[in-house]
């Protein structure tokens, strides 16, 4: 049986770099559905094929790698990283995430995610770069 983090290397692979968003439902169960990328809005497999058609609009095609990863009974916890290129400037563009996910067999049946949408957004020039510093200082632009 292969371990949880190769199944979610593999199934990135397939949705990110081959472009087969078939890939998506065969890693989530029917039922599933990814908390933590949209604030409010659970992702099932037809929202996550949209949400990887729009940033696929944006950029080459990515290479998903899972740098880091920790197994626990059904669990996984995982740092994944972006690498791929600007598509209008070729510019390299690498941000990172992390996903938790709970397996049932091969799939997953419970997940919550993080990626990191602000350095994506500044690297895609559609955020001014250093966007979280001052925002960190609580002070509102007038």
């Amino acid at each position: 049986m292969m371990k949880r983090a190769d199944i979610l290397r593999a199934q990135y692979m397939r949705a990110w770099q081959n472009d087969e968003p078939a890939a998506i439902g065969d890693l989530f169960h029917p039922d599933a559905a990814a908390s933590g990328l949209v604030p409010g809005l659970p992702l099932g497999a037809e929202e996550f094929r949209r949400l990887i058609a729009a940033i696929q609009d944006l950029v080459e095609p990515p290479r998903i790698t899972i740098e880091e990863t920790v197994e626990q009974g059904d669990w996984l916890a995982g740092f994944a990283c972006m690498h791929t290129r600007r598509i209008d400037r070729h510019q390299d563009l690498n941000v990172g995430g992390m996903v938790i996910a709970r397996f049932d067999g091969p799939a997953i049946v419970e997940a919550y995610n993080s990626f990191d949408f602000i350095t994506f957004f500044e690297e895609l020039g559609l955020l001014p770069d250093n966007t979280a510093a001052p925002c960190l200082t609580g002070r509102r632009r007038a």
